[in-house]
């Protein structure tokens, strides 16, 4: 329940999946944004408090597909997009794969997940990144080595996987994390 209520917050803004055409329905969304106090004490009750049932299937929809993607996230065990890097510093940076099973890293960006769980990211690259000693601006899956620690990341994808403009839904993640050899 705890995934399916985070699941709800990161995603109260979002049109695409509280949409409604009912007062009632707007105003409980307009509460729980602008009241910074207001906490979802029960998913249940606080989707089965809309008057449009849509909301509740879109949203029980969607947050079973974030729960899939995790699953197939949870089988990738090499490096990919989206995963943690740890460097020597102990700075922390996402993996980007931009070819020949090389990496550059980024301190953040938009990385949307596709359903077998791996992602492709649009932003800027990071290039402060510390390797022995000097900083460097990719490293080689064969230089990384995976802890055991697992870490939440923000990705998206499309709203009921159907593509199209303005139609992201946004969920954590736990990905893998990795430190060089």
């Amino acid at each position: 329940m705890k995934q399916l209520n985070n699941f709800i917050k990161m995603n109260l803004s979002s049109t695409k999946l509280f949409d409604s055409s009912f007062i009632k329905d707007r105003n409980i969304i307009l509460n729980l944004l602008y009241d910074k106090n207001a906490t979802i004490s029960d998913t249940n009750i606080f989707l089965d408090s809309f008057k449009s049932s849509y909301i509740k299937n879109s949203v029980l929809n969607n947050f079973k597909i974030s729960q899939l993607q995790q699953e197939n996230r949870n089988l990738i065990k090499e490096p990919t997009d989206g995963d943690v890097f740890i460097d020597e510093l102990g700075n922390k940076f996402r993996l980007v794969n931009v070819f020949d099973n090389k990496f550059q890293f980024c301190e953040e960006g938009s990385f949307y997940m596709s359903s077998n769980g791996y992602s492709s990211m649009s932003g800027g690259f990071a290039f402060n990144v510390k390797h022995k000693g000097k900083e460097i601006g990719s490293i080689t899956s064969k230089e990384l080595k995976k802890i055991e620690k697992k870490e939440y990341r923000r990705f998206w994808f499309f709203k009921d996987n159907s593509s199209g403009a303005h139609r992201g839904i946004y969920f954590n993640c736990e990905v893998n994390v990795f430190k060089t050899l």
